[in-house]
């Protein structure tokens, strides 16, 4: 019996979709899961970042190459979803994103965990998004004061 050519074509789409769907899957597994949800930086008009352990002044940033910086240090935010992130952990470092819209979208994070929409997640590379953040934002301050 011949089958149509829209059953073949629907199978062949199914197929598709289903090693897609399995390669996604794989890479998030190996790689780490990035944030969903982070601004553009087009869309935010000023950051504010803190690091206690650095200065106690809270950082405020509206140039548009530094927001860029800012929005883009979210990369070395990538987390294991499915494993948990230790309970004991405090943040180090927190920004904070202020959209045109009048949003403000807050992230944390610590050398092991990011806390993200109400949620920790173990960080996939640990202490990563600390060092860039201290190298770009907060390095200039501590030569400063040394």
């Amino acid at each position: 019996m011949k089958t149509s050519w829209k059953k073949r074509v629907g199978q062949l789409l199914l197929e598709i979709a289903l090693t897609t769907l399995i390669l996604v899957g794989i890479k998030i597994f190996m790689e780490g899961m990035y944030l969903l949800g982070v601004p553009q930086p087009e869309e935010v008009t000023r950051v504010t970042l803190s690091y206690p352990q650095c200065t106690q002044e809270i950082k405020e940033v509206k140039d548009p190459e530094e927001i860029l910086l800012a929005v883009q240090l979210t990369a070395f935010l990538k987390y294991r979803p499915l494993a948990g992130a230790d309970p004991a952990d405090q943040p180090l470092v927190t920004i904070t994103y202020y959209t045109a819209e009048g949003k403000e979208i807050t992230l944390s994070a610590s050398e092991d965990t990011v806390w993200w929409k109400g949620r920790a997640h173990p960080l996939k590379y640990p202490g990563n998004f600390i060092k860039m953040t201290e190298g770009i934002f907060f390095l200039p301050e501590v030569q400063a004061e040394a």
